[in-house]
């Protein structure tokens, strides 16, 4: 008879100070798992929700590559998932990150990317302050006009007044 068929058939019975110095703390049957010691629920160390790879994973998908290490498919799509999703946003800093996978072709085209964002930023930003510079000076140009307009019709005036006063 083993322990456990013993503990089994003296359950029902008190137990005595020496028995309860010792007693299995899982029976054979049964199995527990309290999760990995420091792993917080529902935190993602190496994906993202979306499929893409963290900064985490996307260093240890270098790792692994540089150690010749196999990856699996759902690492290597991940990882593929986080590049295209680098390249499309056209964020220097995050396409950076994975200039040792990228084609020419590929670098040469997210560099034109952001050029062009670059471009379009520059060209708003000059037709906005071209803007202001051509509405400050039609303001200042009614000003003169008005000015203008206002001393012609004074001398106007006075040529009539002078007229009619001295009959000239």
């Amino acid at each position: 008879m083993n322990q456990f068929e013993n503990f089994y058939e003296n359950l029902n019975t008190p137990l005595s100070n020496e028995q309860t110095t010792y007693l299995p703390c899982v029976l054979a049957s049964e199995l527990y798992h309290h999760g990995i010691l420091g792993q917080k629920w529902g935190v993602r160390r190496y994906q993202n929700k979306d499929g893409s790879l963290t900064e985490k994973g996307r260093k240890r998908y270098v790792k692994m590559r540089s150690q010749g290490k196999k990856l699996t498919e759902e690492d290597a799509e991940a990882y593929k998932k986080s590049m295209v999703k680098a390249l499309k946003s056209g964020n220097a800093k995050e396409i950076k990150k994975f200039k040792y996978d990228l084609d020419r072709p590929e670098i040469e085209e997210a560099i034109n990317r952001i050029n062009t964002y670059v471009k379009l930023e520059d060209t708003e930003r000059w037709q906005t302050s071209g803007l202001r510079k051509l509405e400050r000076a039609t303001k200042s140009l009614n000003i003169i006009n008005d000015a203008t307009s206002a001393g012609l019709t004074t001398y106007d005036n006075y040529k009539k007044i002078r007229k009619i006063l001295f009959k000239e």
